[in-house]
């Protein structure tokens, strides 16, 4: 004898199969959402990078205060899975994502040496990830080396602004890369208006003259330091290098004025620091690193 279902049973079991899809479709959105969120990440690269500080002098030196940036927390490009050192560290952080390593060495005996390494494990995005950022004034207002607020960076960025902000920006960087000369490392930060006065400066003021024009033409835009690594490397000092960074499209997305590069390889670009003069931690701009007593020597291996 056939089972008869009532018609309540039948629409008891259509509610039911309803609401189930519903909450898969609940899901399956706030997946999405979180995935987004939190960005894409596929590449993997490992970077290490170690320092000698020695005491250069005939006594005991202790307490030593010995700080050094690690790779930024989490950017568009980038995000730190892991930190390690040979020795123990506190690790300091800033509202934007600068991170600095601080090792304090209790003793350093006269004429010796004591040797930090640090691996960072990173994972970079193919295309930048879009990222919420509420503080986009902070990069659009005129700082010390940043002097969008001058005439005549003002005057510039006007000449060159057209349709559309990437066009923009793409003006504004090919002015840079072909008017200003590479004149070779300076130690000392010179700042925009000191590129555009005389034409020449190193990596740091061709990133200072294009942020100072993006920001003059209304991009947001900021300064970075690290290094260029398409594979999994070993820092070395004389590579460390400035480049720029525009918000574009709800992500941060590097532009290399010096290099000649706007928006191309940028899983290349590891960023160590957001050059930032609200920045909580105290270093200056392009230096990598710092320690607390004048004795002590500090060279990157």
């Amino acid at each position: 004898m056939r089972k008869v279902i009532e018609k309540p049973a039948i629409f008891k079991y259509t509610v039911m199969v309803f609401v189930a899809a519903l909450i898969v479709m609940a899901f399956t959105v706030a997946y999405k959402s979180i995935r987004k969120d939190h960005g894409e990440y596929p590449l993997s690269r490992k970077i290490r990078y170690s320092f000698t500080l020695q005491n250069t002098t005939s006594q005991l030196k202790k307490n030593v205060d010995f700080w050094v940036y690690a790779p930024v927390e989490r950017t568009s490009l980038q995000k730190v899975q892991s930190i390690t050192a040979n020795t123990d560290f506190n690790l300091q952080k800033d509202e934007i994502g600068n991170q600095i390593l601080h090792f304090v060495f209790a003793e350093i005996p006269p004429y010796s040496s004591k040797i930090v390494t640090i691996t960072a494990q990173l994972r970079l995005a193919e295309h930048p990830n879009r990222m919420r950022d509420s503080e986009q004034e902070r990069y659009l207002s005129a700082e010390k080396y940043i002097r969008s607020d001058d005439s005549r960076i003002i005057d510039l960025a006007q000449k060159l602004e057209t349709d559309g902000t990437t066009e923009t920006a793409r003006k504004l960087f090919h002015w840079v890369n072909t008017n200003i000369k590479y004149a070779g490392y300076v130690r000392d930060d010179r700042g925009s208006l000191y590129a555009l006065k005389t034409r020449k400066g190193d990596c740091t003021e061709f990133m200072y003259l294009f942020v100072a024009l993006a920001r003059a033409a209304g991009i947001p835009a900021r300064g970075i330091g690290g290094y260029v690594k398409p594979e999994n490397a070993v820092l070395k000092p004389e590579e460390f290098h400035n480049w720029a960074e525009i918000y574009l499209d709800g992500a941060w997305q590097a532009v290399d004025p010096q290099n000649g590069m706007f928006l191309n390889n940028q899983s290349d670009f590891i960023a160590m620091r957001i050059i930032d003069n609200k920045s909580k931690l105290h270093m200056r701009n392009t230096h990598q690193f710092a320690v607390s007593n004048e004795d002590i020597t500090v060279r990157m291996n």
